[in-house]
C-alpha cells in the first residue's frame, strides 16, 4: 500500500491495484471465518470459493507492466511483482487453511475434493476476469454471463489461450498450495501465520 501511494506521487495512481488488494483480503477474510466450524464451513465455504480467485489475479496485474517517464520501469516491477507474489501466497495459505478444515469438520475427501477442485477453478476465474473482465460479484449480479464465458475456452487470444492461461494459472495456485501449507504436504514455514 505505501509502495502504491509512493508511486501516486509521481504518476496517476494505480486504484485498481489496491482494489484488487482489497478483494484478496476479502478471500482471505471469508477463509478465516469459514474455518472456524462445520457450520460456518457449509455457509461461508461458498463465498469463499467465489472471492478466492481475487488473491492469485494479482499475478494478472502484471499486464500492466511498460516504461513510463514518470516512475521509475524497476520501481513497477517491484510493485508489480509483489503484489502478484502476496496474492499468489495469500490465496494459497487460504486454500490450505480451508481445505484442512473441510479435513477436520467433513471428512478427508472433502479436504481432497477442494485441493483438486479449486486450483483449475481459481485459473478459470482469472482468465474471466483478465480477460472477459468478470469479477466475484457477477456471479450474483450477471450468473449466466459468467457462465457464458466461463465455456467459451477462446476468449480474445483465439484457439485456446483461454484454456492455456486458465491451466498454467490454476498450476501456479496448486504449486503455491503445496508450497505454503502443511495440510497440503507442503513446508509450512513458507507464508508466515
Amino acid at each position: 500500500v505505501a509502495a502504491a501511494a509512493a508511486r501516486g506521487l509521481a504518476a496517476p495512481p494505480w486504484v485498481w491495484g489496491l482494489q484488487n488488494l482489497a478483494l484478496a483480503w476479502v478471500a482471505v477474510a471469508l477463509g478465516l471465518l469459514a474455518v472456524r466450524s462445520r457450520g460456518a464451513l457449509l455457509a461461508v465455504g461458498p463465498a469463499w470459493w467465489a472471492f478466492l480467485p481475487n488473491a492469485p489475479y494479482l499475478l494478472t496485474d502484471l499486464v500492466h507492466l511498460r516504461s513510463r517517464a514518470a516512475v521509475p520501469h524497476w520501481f513497477d516491477v517491484c510493485l508489480l511483482g509483489g503484489l502478484g507474489a502476496l496474492g499468489l501466497a495469500l490465496g494459497a495459505r487460504s486454500l490450505g487453511d480451508v481445505a484442512a478444515a473441510a479435513d477436520r469438520h467433513l471428512g478427508w475427501t472433502a479436504g481432497l475434493a477442494l485441493r483438486v477442485l479449486v486450483p483449475p477453478s481459481c485459473g478459470r476465474a482469472m482468465v474471466l476476469g483478465r480477460e472477459l473482465r468478470f469479477h466475484s460479484w457477477h456471479l450474483v449480479t450477471r450468473p449466466l454471463e459468467v457462465l457464458d464465458g466461463a465455456r467459451d475456452v477462446r476468449f480474445r487470444g483465439g484457439h485456446l489461450d483461454g484454456l492455456a492461461m486458465a491451466v498454467v494459472f490454476g498450476a501456479a495456485v496448486a504449486a503455491a498450495a503445496a508450497w505454503t501449507t502443511p495440510e497440503a504436504g507442503g513446508r509450512g514455514d513458507a507464508v508466515p501465520g
